[in-house]
Parts: structure tokens; C-alpha cells; sequence
């Protein structure tokens, strides 16, 4: 187990806990509560293409809202409220995304309030925690074992929350899964707000930074690979939760099959941290990169719950190297290249892929007879985060 060196690198892991835990009770299942939302706009005459267009709507206007506040809000998080603050301002703000979505199963249009919310929630969260993580945390020669021990506390903390969610939404419906997402997001803030020391930080301008990072050729592939991955892990998020609804056709057995794939592999992340700060896996982050995208091709034909069980948890086991991989080096380059200034490249970088990706995927399910020709998306964005290895290139 890797140490954590202080109090400050332990309250931002038991806040990222709470917060994984909370968001892992609705996660998987949001896809297909948006997909399966009654008194939707018939935008299309085909009932499965309007259902995954609204899907899609929803994602790209969160990801554009995201990307107008990385744009336009930096120096509300850096010099206005500074970081706690704002951590603060985001969890407020995906309480009021678990309540607007209750609101959406009488009321469809609250989900435009859903999506500006989180888009939100997510600009005033992960910057200040990257930020804080890169400052707090490091305590050897890279982000390996931080990266890996950030992973499986995420991991740790949503094995057992899609089970539970499963149960109770076959059970009691939506809406008390919202209820206790709320009541841990309350929560999930206390421990930074009490424990962890912010600093007045400087003034960034997001224009400025983009220039910046785009004229030079290491940083410029270093976006290639922000924006594959964050487009990829957006399209596994839409599209494996509703594939996975119409092979398991029920929510205890989704549950049940994510919460067996993380304690699966959960314990193999720590191993893998390890070895990635002592540098002894060699080319195995990349070989996942070839794995992760070659188990998306399987996914185009997989119609029986056996085989979506495999996936997942072979997935899940691989995805431990591809992301703990990614992660150390994203972490790494912004060590390298100036670390606020290159996690803001990150987001904005991402959450302009997130903004496009949806509908580049709603254009494959309509134009394709196998709406599962979709995967090839993220397989192919999967392969950009190769870039992120190409230290010296």
C-alpha cells in the first residue's frame, strides 16, 4: 500500500472517496435513465434514434458548458474563490443535479438544468484537484504509486455502489438512489474544506495558455492525447452502459457484473503504481493502448451476456494499465511543462473532444444498420493517448 506522507494528501483521498462512492451509485446507470426518459421531443420517428439522440444532446451540451467555464471562469477558481471554494461550488452543484434529475422523470426539460449543472460541477471540481494533487500528494520520482493509489480509491470506493444502486433501483425506481447521491455529495467536501491549506494563486489566461502549448511540438501531441482519451472515456460511459442494458436487460445484474469486474482488479492497481514509479513495466502502457482498443472491436458483435461479462472484467484488469499509464504520464507532463497551466490545457483540451464526440457517435448509430459500429469511435481516440508516451519525440 503507498504511503500517504501527510494530512493534507489523506483529506483530498478521503474527499475523491466520498465523492467516487457517491457518484457510483447513479453512474453507470445515467445513460440509460436519460435513454429510457418518457415525454422526450420526437426529434426522430425511430424510437431508439430518438432516445440515443437526447442521450447525446445531453453529454455535448454538459461538455460545452464545461468547456465555456474553462474558457471564461479560470481566474473565479484561481483568484476569486480559490480552490476549496470552489470545490465547495461543485458539489453544491451536482446536489442540484441529483435533484433536477428527479424533477426530469415528471419534466424532460429539467434535464437542460441537469446538463448545465454538471457541466459546471465539473469545472469547479477537477481543476482545484488536479491542481491540489500535483502539490499534496508526490512523494517519489513520478506519479506512479500516487496515480495508482488516486485510481484505486476510486476504484475502493464504487465497487459495492452500482450493486446497491442496481438493487434499489429494480426495487424502489430512481429517485432514492438520488437521495443518497445527495447526501454523501454534501458530505464529500469536509475534508478538504477542513483539513487542506490553500494559497493565493496567480491569474491564467486559457487563450494565452492554448497558444502557449499548441506552438510548441511535445505539448501539441500531449493535446492529441487529452483529447483522445477524454473522448474515448465519454463514448465507454454512453455507449457500454446501454449496450450493456439491452444484453443484461436489468439493473441488479448490471450492478452486480461492474461491482464483480472492480474487485476483480482493484488490488492489481497498487502492484501496477508500483511498478510504473520504479519504471520496471517497460512498454506494457502502451501494449494496453492496443488492448483497450482491440476489446472495443470485440464489442461491435457482442450480443451475449457471457461475452459482456468477459469484456468487462478483462477490461477493467487492462484498463488498470491504461489508465494508471495515462494518468502517470499526464501527471508527469505537467510536471515537465508547468503543472496549473498544463491541467488547464488538459480540461479545456478534453472537454472540446467531450463537446464533439457524442455527436460524431450519433452520426454512426444513424448511419449504420449495427448501431454497435459506434465502438469504433472510442477505439480509434483510444489509440491518440500513445502520443502521451512519446517523451521525447
Amino acid at each position: 500500500m503507498p504511503h500517504i506522507r501527510n494530512r493534507e494528501a489523506f483529506a483530498l483521498y478521503a474527499m475523491h472517496f466520498i465523492r467516487a462512492f457517491a457518484l457510483s451509485l447513479p453512474g453507470i446507470f445515467i445513460p440509460i435513465f436519460i435513454f429510457k426518459l418518457a415525454d422526450k421531443p420526437s426529434v426522430f420517428l425511430n424510437p431508439f434514434i430518438n432516445n440515443f439522440f437526447w442521450v447525446c444532446a445531453y453529454y455535448t451540451v454538459a461538455a460545452f458548458v464545461t468547456f465555456v467555464c474553462n474558457m471564461t471562469l479560470l481566474n473565479l477558481v484561481f483568484t476569486k474563490l480559490g480552490f476549496k471554494k470552489s470545490i465547495l461550488v461543485s458539489m453544491i452543484a451536482l446536489a442540484g443535479v441529483m435533484g433536477f434529475l428527479m424533477m426530469a422523470e415528471q419534466h424532460f426539460y429539467a434535464l437542460a438544468v441537469v446538463a448545465v449543472l454538471s457541466g459546471v460541477a465539473v469545472h469547479f471540481y477537477w481543476i482545484p484537484f488536479h491542481v491540489f494533487f500535483m502539490r499534496k500528494t508526490q512523494d517519489g520520482e513520478n506519479f506512479g504509486e500516487e496515480s495508482a493509489l488516486q485510481l484505486f480509491v476510486v476504484l475502493l470506493a464504487g465497487a459495492l455502489g452500482p450493486l446497491i444502486a442496481g438493487i434499489i433501483i429494480e426495487v424502489f425506481g430512481f429517485g432514492p438512489v438520488f437521495w443518497l447521491t445527495m447526501i454523501f455529495i454534501c458530505i464529500a467536501s469536509i475534508p478538504v474544506l477542513l483539513f487542506v491549506q490553500d494559497q493565493r494563486h496567480r491569474n491564467h489566461n486559457a487563450s494565452a495558455i492554448c497558444k502557449t502549448f499548441f506552438s510548441k511540438k511535445r505539448s501539441r501531441r500531449v493535446a492529441y492525447a487529452f483529447i483522445g482519451g477524454a473522448a474515448e472515456g465519454q463514448l465507454y460511459d454512453i455507449c457500454w452502459s446501454i449496450l450493456l442494458y439491452f444484453i443484461l436487460a436489468d439493473f441488479i445484474r448490471m450492478g452486480s457484473l461492474v461491482t464483480l469486474s472492480i474487485l476483480v482488479s482493484s488490488l492489481f492497481v497498487l502492484w501496477l503504481g508500483k511498478m510504473m514509479e520504479q519504471k520496471r513495466l517497460g512498454n506494457i502502457g502502451r501494449l494496453s493502448v492496443f488492448v483497450n482498443a482491440g476489446l472495443y472491436a470485440v464489442r461491435v458483435f457482442t450480443k451475449l451476456p457471457a461475452l459482456a461479462y468477459g469484456i468487462d472484467i478483462v477490461d477493467r484488469l487492462n484498463g488498470k494499465i491504461y489508465n494508471v499509464a495515462y494518468m502517470t504520464n499526464s501527471y508527469d507532463a505537467a510536471k515537465e511543462m508547468g503543472d496549473s497551466d498544463t491541467i488547464i490545457f488538459r480540461e479545456i483540451m478534453s472537454h472540446a473532444a467531450q463537446v464533439f464526440a457524442p455527436i460524431a457517435a450519433f452520426v454512426v448509430i444513424y448511419m449504420c444498420a449495427n448501431w454497435q459500429w459506434v465502438f469504433a469511435l472510442p477505439a480509434v481516440f483510444s489509440l491518440a493517448t500513445l502520443y502521451i508516451f512519446k517523451k521525447n519525440a
